[in-house]
């Protein structure tokens, strides 16, 4: 399973995030009841470490998009909450050492959260949220 889909799937387990049953994508749930769609994309990756023993570290980013914040426009309200709990959940997983579960040879040492925010677009008067994901992780290759 690639990164980018174990990611998914660990971030169906925050209590923020639910599913739609109808064509399973991935709602953000507010405060106020309303739901956002939840976007998962790659930022990108880099070495970070290579060692003597064929070990190499990598950091992988990917970004948390959420579109359609709130069914009554925007609450900066609800969105922040969100945005705040979801990296909230994520600094309690990574203290937890609960982590996306990759195939081997990969093995999760972190996940953490940075550069959450909010925009507003003219495209999209109810807004966009968004987080960055870092997860840390090592190969033997």
């Amino acid at each position: 399973m690639t990164v980018l889909k174990s990611t998914t799937e660990f971030l169906k387990t925050c209590p923020l995030i639910g599913q739609d049953a109808q064509n399973a994508e991935l709602q953000a749930l507010f405060t106020d009841g309303s739901r956002g769609t939840v976007h998962l994309l790659p930022k990108g990756q880099k070495t970070v470490g290579r060692y003597l023993d064929g070990t190499v570290t990598v950091q992988n980013e990917m970004t948390v998009y959420v579109t359609g914040t709130g069914e009554n426009g925007v609450d900066l309200e609800h969105e922040n909450t969100f945005l705040e709990g979801l990296e909230d959940w994520l600094f309690s997983q990574n203290e937890l050492k609960n982590f996306p579960l990759l195939d081997a040879p990969k093995k999760v040492q972190s996940i953490s959260s940075s550069s959450g925010a909010f925009y507003q677009t003219a495209n999209d008067p109810q807004g966009i949220c968004q987080v960055t994901i870092t997860l840390i992780y090592t190969v033997r290759l």
